[in-house]
This record gives C-alpha cells, sequence and structure tokens, in this order.
C-alpha cells in the first residue's frame, strides 16, 4: 500500500496525557465497566477536558484507560493528571496510573471511517505511563524540560533517570509528586536502572547506595542510634501525632518495641549501652529544641536526670563523659564535658559530636535562634573554634566518619541541593549523597552502614473559618510563615521561609476566600499598615533591609538608614506614618526605634536591649505611645514611649508572650507557649484578671514539631497561625562512602 502523500499527512506536536487503570484486567468484566465509567466521569469533570473546546483537545478510548491529546502546551495535560489525582483521592478502589509526554501527531482516518489521531507522540506517552505503578504521574525529558523553568512544577519533579522501555528504547523520566498528590515510590521498573537513581542521583561514585526502610508509620523520626553491638536501632520518634517516645527494633522487622520511659528522645548511646535521653524534649522556638538531660540504660533500669535546659548531647568514648549543648540565660553553651564550657555563643548549637579520640567535637552553629543555616564546626580541648564548612542554608545532622578523619553532616547546601557531604579537617568537602528530599543523618556505625531519616519539612499557614468550623489551610509553598492578618481577618500576610523561595525568601498575601497567593517581593513579612494598603518586610540577602510593599497599587521602597545595620522586626504606628523597628548595628545590641515611612531615619526609643522572638515583635497600643517589651532578663514591661516610663507587667509566667492590645488598649493578648497547643488568654492592665479564650489546637496534629503564636484581629474573633509539619521515615543506608 503506497504511504501517504506529504498533501495529506498533517504533521504537529501534541501534548498526550496516558491514563491507564492499575489491575484492569484482573476484573470481572461487570467491574471493568464500572471502573472504567468512574475513570470517565473523573476526566470529563476536570477543567482542562470541560473548558477545551473541540479542536483543542482529541479524546481516544484504549480498552483499559484512555488518551488525551492536548493542542496548545504541556502545561494543560499536567493540570489534568493534577486534577484526576486530586479526585482519586476520595476514590482509593479506583487506581490509576498517567504518563504524559510532547511529541508529533497527525490525523488518520480509522477502519471506520471516523477521523481519529496516531503518531510517535501517542506511542512514547504510552511507554511513559508503562513505566509508572499505581499514583505514579511520570513525565518524560521533554515535558519536564518544558515545565521546569517555573517555579510550581520545578518544585514536584524528581529526575529518576533513564529506564529501558519496548525495543530497546531509553526513555528519560521524571515523576511529580509533592505530600498531597502523586507516588515517591521509585517505580518497580526502574528500580534495577543503572543511571541515575531517585535516591543518589549526582553522586560521582561507581556504586550507590542501598536503602533499606526501617519504619512504616506516619509521623517523623527525632534522632536515631546502633546500638553498641550494631545490629539494633533505638530511635525517638511520635506517630500519629503522639509525644515522641523511645523504640527499639532489629533490622529485619519492621515492628519496634517501646522502650517503656516516659515521653522523651535520644540524644546518644555509649558504648556500653548507656543512652543519653531528653526528658520533655520539645521544639522552644522554631527548630531550637530543649529538654532535660538524663541516663538511662538500653537494658532498662532507673532514670538519672543530669541538668535542665539541653538541647543535644553525645557521649566521649570512655563513656563516662558527654559534650552538651546547655541554655543558660541568653546563651548557648557546649560544654565538653558537661559544666566545663568551651564555647559560648548568642546563637544556637545543634548536634555536637565527640571525635573517635575524644579530643574534638564538631557540632552545627546557626546563624539565629531558631533557623537552621549555619556553618560545620570543630572544637578543640583548648577551645579552638574552626568552621569547615560554612554558609548551609540548613544543617539537619552531623557524625564522623567511621576512620574519624571526616565528618558527615547532612542537610541543604548552600546552592540549595539536599544530601549528605563529608569534610575533613582541612575543610575539603566531597559528596556523599544527593537526594531530592530532605535528609536527616542520625548516626554512622564502625562499618560505615549509616541511619538516615528522608522526608518533608513543611511550613503551613492556617486561619479561622469562623464560628464552629475548622481552620483552614492557606499554604502556598512549602514554607508559609503567617505574621499578620488584616484587620477584618479576610487577609493573611505571610512569608516563604523554606525551599521555594530560598535563600531570600518572599513576601506574600492571601485571601481566606482561598483565592491565589500574591506575591509581592524578596523577604521576610511584618505588618500590615492599619489601612491594609502596605505591608511591611525585612531582608537579609543581598543585603540588610527595610521594605514598604504596597498590596495593591504603588511602588515599593526602601527605608535603609546607616544608624541600623541589622533590621530584626518592624511594625506600624496606628498613624500609619511612623513605624517602630527593632534593630542592631556594631555598636548596640537590639534596641527598639522610631522613625517615619517618608524619612528613612531612625532615633533610638529605648536604650535597653530588647529580647525579640523573631517576627513576632511587641504588641503596640492603639495610642501608639505604649509597648510591651521584653528585658534582657525577660522580665516583661510596658514601655511609655514619649516619657520613657516602664511599668512592670506583674507576674507572667516565663513562657507568657504578650500578642497585642485589644482596640480599647486596656487589655493585653498573651500566649502561652509551654503546653503542646499553644494558649491564649487576655490580661486585664487595670485589674490583672486574667481570662482564657482559646487554644491553638491543629486539626490533624500529626508530625508537627512546631505551632506559632497567633496573630489575631483587634477584636480577637479571627485568627491565624503557622504549623511546621515534619514526615520522615527512617532507612539503614549502606555504601554511602563507596
Amino acid at each position: 500500500m503506497a504511504p501517504e502523500s506529504e498533501s495529506n499527512l498533517r504533521l504537529e506536536i501534541g501534548h498526550v496525557l496516558f491514563i491507564d487503570l492499575v489491575g484492569y484486567s484482573e476484573l470481572l468484566i461487570e467491574e471493568q465497566k464500572e471502573r472504567l465509567g468512574q475513570l470517565t466521569e473523573i476526566v470529563l469533570a476536570t477543567a482542562q477536558v470541560r473548558e477545551a473546546r473541540n479542536e483543542q483537545l482529541v479524546r481516544l478510548p484504549t480498552g483499559d484507560g484512555m488518551a488525551l491529546v492536548f493542542r496548545n502546551s504541556a502545561e494543560e495535560p499536567a493540570r489534568c493528571a493534577l486534577e484526576i489525582a486530586e479526585a482519586l483521592k476520595k476514590r482509593p478502589e479506583i487506581p490509576v496510573r498517567m504518563g504524559i509526554h510532547s511529541g508529533p501527531v497527525s490525523e488518520v482516518t480509522d477502519v471506520s471511517g471516523r477521523s481519529n489521531i496516531a503518531g510517535t507522540g501517542i506511542n512514547v506517552a504510552q511507554r511513559v505511563m508503562d513505566c509508572g505503578d499505581a499514583g505514579h504521574i511520570l513525565f518524560s525529558k521533554r515535558v519536564a524540560d518544558d515545565l521546569s523553568p517555573y517555579r510550581q512544577w520545578s518544585l514536584c519533579l524528581h529526575d529518576l533517570g533513564e529506564c529501558e522501555v519496548k525495543h530497546g528504547v531509553r526513555l528519560h523520566l521524571f515523576n511529580l509528586y509533592t505530600h498531597e498528590f502523586g507516588n515517591p515510590e521509585v517505580p518497580v521498573k526502574l528500580r534495577g536502572a543503572t543511571s541515575e537513581s531517585v535516591v543518589a542521583k549526582e553522586v560521582s561514585r561507581s556504586a550507590a547506595p542501598m536503602f533499606r526502610r526501617l519504619t512504616f508509620r506516619n509521623g517523623y523520626i527525632a534522632n536515631a542510634r546502633f546500638t553498641p553491638d550494631g545490629n539494633e536501632v533505638v530511635y525517638g520518634a511520635a506517630w500519629e501525632g503522639k509525644a515522641i517516645k523511645m523504640f527499639i527494633s532489629r533490622m529485619e522487622s519492621p515492628e519496634a518495641r517501646s522502650l517503656g520511659l516516659a515521653p522523651a528522645n535520644l540524644l546518644a548511646i555509649s558504648r556500653s549501652g548507656e543512652m543519653a535521653i531528653s526528658l520533655g524534649y520539645r521544639n522552644t522556638f522554631w527548630y531550637q529544641v530543649s529538654g532535660t538531660l538524663a541516663r538511662t540504660s538500653v537494658a532498662g533500669g532507673g532514670i538519672r536526670r543530669l541538668m535542665e535546659n539541653t538541647g543535644h548531647a553525645d557521649w566521649a568514648p570512655d563513656g563516662n563523659s558527654m559534650a552538651v549543648v546547655h541554655f543558660v540565660d541568653r546563651c548557648c553553651r557546649l560544654e565538653y564535658p558537661a559544666g566545663r564550657v568551651v564555647h559560648e555563643t548568642p546563637l544556637w548549637i545543634s548536634h555536637p559530636c565527640v571525635s573517635k579520640d575524644g579530643k574534638r567535637v564538631a557540632f552545627i552553629q546557626h546563624r539565629a535562634r531558631g533557623h537552621t543555616d549555619g556553618d560545620v564546626c570543630v572544637i578543640d580541648e583548648e577551645g579552638q573554634l574552626r568552621v569547615l564548612a560554612p554558609g548551609l542554608t540548613s544543617g539537619s545532622g552531623l557524625a564522623w566518619s567511621p576512620s574519624g578523619t571526616e565528618i558527615w553532616f547532612s542537610g541543604i547546601d548552600e546552592n540549595q541541593h539536599h544530601g549528605v557531604w563529608a569534610v575533613d579537617l582541612e575543610g575539603q568537602r566531597r559528596v556523599l549523597l544527593s537526594h531530592s528530599h530532605r535528609v536527616f543523618l542520625h548516626d554512622v556505625a564502625e562499618d560505615g552502614r549509616a541511619l538516615i531519616s528522608i522526608g518533608t519539612l513543611r511550613a503551613e499557614a492556617h486561619a479561622d473559618a469562623g464560628p464552629e468550623s475548622p481552620d483552614i489551610t492557606l499554604s502556598w509553598f512549602d514554607g508559609a510563615f503567617v505574621t499578620d492578618v488584616s484587620r477584618d481577618g479576610e487577609q493573611i500576610l505571610f512569608f516563604e521561609g523554606h525551599e521555594a523561595e530560598n535563600p531570600e525568601y518572599a513576601v506574600y498575601i492571601r485571601s481566606v476566600d482561598g483565592s491565589p497567593a500574591v506575591r509581592l517581593g524578596s523577604g521576610i513579612s511584618m505588618r500590615f499598615s492599619p489601612d491594609g494598603q502596605w505591608v511591611l518586610a525585612t531582608r537579609f540577602r543581598p543585603e540588610p533591609d527595610l521594605l514598604i510593599y504596597p498590596t495593591g497599587f504603588g511602588q515599593a521602597s526602601s527605608l535603609r538608614s546607616p544608624e541600623i545595620e541589622r533590621y530584626l522586626w518592624a511594625g506600624w504606628h496606628p498613624d500609619g506614618e511612623q513605624i517602630f523597628v527593632i534593630g542592631s548595628n556594631e555598636s548596640s545590641t537590639e534596641c527598639l526605634f522610631r522613625g517615619h515611612r517618608s524619612q528613612p531615619s531612625w532615633s533610638k526609643v529605648w536604650d535597653e536591649e530588647v529580647i525579640l522572638d523573631w517576627t513576632d515583635g511587641p504588641p503596640i497600643a492603639p495610642d501608639g505611645n505604649r509597648l510591651a517589651l521584653r528585658r534582657s532578663d525577660h522580665s516583661q514591661v510596658i514601655l511609655e514611649v514619649t516619657s520613657g516610663a516602664v511599668t512592670p507587667l506583674g507576674d507572667l509566667a516565663r513562657d507568657d508572650e504578650p500578642i497585642q492590645f485589644d482596640a480599647s488598649g486596656r487589655m493585653l493578648y498573651l500566649v502561652n507557649m509551654a503546653g503542646v497547643n499553644p494558649r491564649v488568654d487576655r490580661l486585664d492592665l487595670e485589674t490583672g484578671e486574667r481570662t482564657h479564650l482559646r487554644e491553638i489546637c491543629p486539626v490533624n496534629p500529626n508530625g508537627v514539631i512546631a505551632t506559632t503564636a497567633p496573630v489575631m484581629t483587634p477584636d480577637s474573633k479571627r485568627y491565624a497561625f503557622t504549623l511546621v509539619r515534619q514526615l520522615t521515615d527512617l532507612f539503614l543506608v549502606e555504601g554511602l562512602n563507596s
């Protein structure tokens, strides 16, 4: 038969979504019809299909599924796949896999005389889909290349490397997923691939490390250690929204036995099986943790309490002494052995690890309280400190290598890559593992095996949805930190402070009706202006700055001035013109300043040092003349701006934090962060009477490691807050150093 002439063959690029019902052939005939009908219903209900004109979309039945050929862009099948995946969350009995590819297609006439469509674009899309399992949404490299320049897609695309399909053809595939949709597992057909692996792509070694999953429950791993014989693992975990408890398990079994201790987290295990644990372990300030240091045996026995207000600890090789992170007043101390201060900082230290000869301690020194960015450091017995790996976007774990000549550490590097690295004592760094998700290194055994947890860390924006209604989620990307709510409660102000907007962060506003968030600019959001037309924001990168962004029409402006070198917080005077700032420079600690939005110069309001909990800031009374401040000794006062008079705030608990005045200025709202859930009370400043208002209780507490103080409307009826949620699984990793 002669081929079609060129005049009859119209080639074009089709953007193909291939959909397949997994296990279709194993169903009874009646079940096949029912499932296919249900899937068709879901597909036809998607906006991409409903809104497409006939000439823009071709629908092809394939027996156990269908192919949709879009004519405009690769984003159409991708968005359609997301809508289908969202609908299938409520229909788990319909297992579906999807594949997307853009390639040549042409219109043909089938045996029934009807117009149809065929071509390699459809064939390759089917091959892409065939590589997946139930829940997978796989992209060809061509589609991934088209969409990855856009932030909303690049964050969800995960490189799987190449896979050989029919006729020896090799396809480079990408997996589309987040914690909300898709299937994060490596497809079965790719698990034997010799090219880049999803768990160790970009690692330049002859053999990829082998991962064995050890935990299977829903929650997060706080810490993990090998037992002295290396045959078992002890770990602290918070499962299904419960408090952190300690478990022990063998490598070959998914079952774990509770150690029967009071809610506590593991810190370290000595060579003799003595455990250092943290009682009452909790996140005290964002990612900064604290508890009461104690010791007990893996084999059982009593608990001996050692020291309060400790963050992390590690045993020395002798099994008797420890390196301890100890919080005293406003300082964070590294003590080695416990009681002997070798390093002190107003910042935050985490993950101390004693060298195998006991002569050095490696640790991560973070750039600010509660933040995870920082430097990998080592200090010797004489207190000589060296920075070996500076500038991490996030440092999440640390251990000495089996040889003791390197420090292995995990986190996110300065190039925004997740993984595990090794650095020697000369500062030479190399990659051990590169990954698509957050990685937490917990322990390294003498034979090189490592305990690593992998998962997600998200900051979620939540807002009040009205009486008798559950809170609504208003997150946009992966790090939505709420800093204010509009006076009518209809908008929230937040900044994205995780991966999507690293390293400069970005300021957003979003309506509580769920409409898309609006990006205002880079930086860390602070407060809405009284009229809601402007917002204040600070910025640390590329240089410190104080900014005003319009929420609608208008131009952004900088209020940077030489009087302040670092802007930590800013808030509006009720007149909408004056601005209060807490900042510092080389010659001063963190102090309160006042200035005007039209004249970027600042005068100091109070000479005393002010204690600030990051974005919370001091409440400003409606008259603009009183602020609630915390002194350096942690006592709380009301400062009268014009006179400088200071009034103590009565008998408040250490964990009480003033968050705002009411509209009359007579009442002060307080939040107490000591319990599991933040407790909001109202304090009458004249009578001292205290009234309980509410507790901030997450609807889904699973994986929640921190809840912020709420921001509220002046009448306190509407509010918003942030949950930090971590979901991880523990893995035994072999061959990390091969």
